[in-house]
């Protein structure tokens, strides 16, 4: 887990038969971001082609609060980004998840904008919030999940 700032990087891998847990740099068929920086950092883990689904949500590391380094701007953000692929779906994460009252289930939006792009019937996804959610949050995540499904657009 991230602590004091950090971040974490996890990976899935889906096959018949996975050989290893990770994944090497230039493999990833799908990047998602939970923040603008975080897309820049693991881009060169992206196949060329692949598909980056990033939240359009900026969280300054130490580094840029502290005055040492800066944060980058969003159209260098999306130069690089394009540089690697043509397909960056860029999601208001945060935004939608604040619609429904609760910034916290942004990453259950963005979860709900990966799914449009994987082979799985959106009732199992709905089930599965069901089964791993504690109770009193399963509708809300479920209509987080709902809103990032529903919403993304490639970069300006």
């Amino acid at each position: 887990m991230a602590q004091r700032g950090g971040s974490v990087v996890s990976h899935v891998r889906w096959a018949e038969k996975v050989l290893s847990p990770l994944i090497g740099l230039g493999e990833v068929d799908y990047l998602l971001a939970l923040e603008k920086l975080e897309a820049l950092r693991y881009i060169e883990m992206l196949r060329p082609g692949g598909t980056v689904i990033v939240n359009d949500h900026s969280i300054p590391p130490v580094s840029v609060s502290s005055g040492s380094d800066e944060y980058p701007d969003d159209q260098r953000v999306w130069r690089v980004l394009s540089e690697v692929t043509d397909d960056v779906q860029l999601v208001p994460g945060v935004e939608l998840a604040e619609e429904l009252g609760n910034a916290r289930v942004s990453n259950v939006v963005m979860l709900g904008a990966l799914s449009k792009f994987l082979d799985i019937a959106l009732d199992i996804w709905l089930e599965l919030i069901g089964e791993r959610v504690p109770e009193k949050y399963v509708d809300l995540n479920r209509q987080a999940f709902l809103k990032g499904r529903m919403h993304s657009v490639g970069i300006p």
